[in-house]
């Protein structure tokens, strides 16, 4: 598969700078979790890397440029799940996955295409929605079948924004069990912007804290994920619970400027 490299990547909306100067690497095969308070970057920078907005700086998939790739490459390359979908035309379930073909398929449905796109929903237990109309699912029905789309695409890069937000609890851990699965079996590079610190530790191998659009901290959960680092990042004190030698498992407490005068 491919590895993700951002160099010195800069973007501004009008005059506000959002993102400062940002250079990641993402290898083969592995997990990168954004985490970071509202206002940080996060989806910003999903949507450079995904070539919506346009950065100055370089991303390189291997040692291509993105920004010097045609629309249809990027399209095979990189799979993207926003937080939510704009109202959609009436199309069934399994159409909205088949979607996700587009790039591979043209105008024609081929056998290779339906059987990709059975195998993604079956794997992510939606295969029972398949005839069920996508404007009235709930809203995690929806976001599930979004990252099916974009599963289905067999994409080199999976770009998730938030894409438990809308899931319950036993929903966020089937999608990120999927997204592990995936990753592990597969080779496939994916960069997830994800609140729950605990989800993101238990499943990402590396993190990335931003805070006001730079990397505060980054490295392996077991060693980013540290009381002072969720409070120079969050302004949260947070306790830290052992879990058997896996990252700490974090458990907030109070604002860190909670009852100063």
């Amino acid at each position: 598969m491919v590895t993700l490299t951002i160099r010195d990547l800069t973007f501004s909306y009008r005059s506000a700078p959002v993102l400062q100067g940002l250079s990641l690497e993402v290898g083969e095969g592995s997990v990168l979790g954004l985490v970071g308070p509202n206002g940080s970057g996060k989806t910003t920078l999903i949507k450079c890397i995904d070539h919506i907005l346009r950065p100055k700086g370089s991303i390189l998939i291997d040692d291509r440029e993105i920004a010097r790739m045609e629309i249809e490459e990027i399209a095979r390359a990189i799979g993207y799940v926003p937080q939510s979908s704009p109202p959609m035309a009436s199309f069934t379930v399994f159409d909205m996955v088949l979607m996700g073909r587009r790039s591979h398929m043209g105008w024609c449905v081929g056998e290779e295409d339906i059987a990709a796109v059975a195998r993604v929903m079956k794997r992510l237990n939606i295969d029972g929605l398949a005839m069920k109309n996508f404007n009235e699912l709930s809203g995690g029905q929806k976001q599930k079948i979004l990252i099916a789309r974009a599963l289905a695409q067999d994409p080199a890069v999976l770009l998730l924004d938030e894409p438990t937000s809308s899931l319950d609890l036993r929903h966020q851990l089937e999608a990120m069990e999927y997204v592990r699965s995936l990753v592990d079996t597969t080779g496939i590079t994916v960069v997830i912007s994800i609140h729950d610190l605990n989800l993101a530790a238990r499943y990402c191998d590396t993190m990335a804290m931003m805070k006001e659009g730079v990397i505060a901290a980054a490295g392996p959960p077991a060693r980013l994920i540290t009381a002072e680092n969720i409070r120079e990042v969050y302004g949260v004190e947070a306790r830290l619970l052992d879990n058997d030698g896996g990252a700490p498992v974090v458990v907030p407490l109070r604002a860190a400027d909670a009852g100063r005068s």
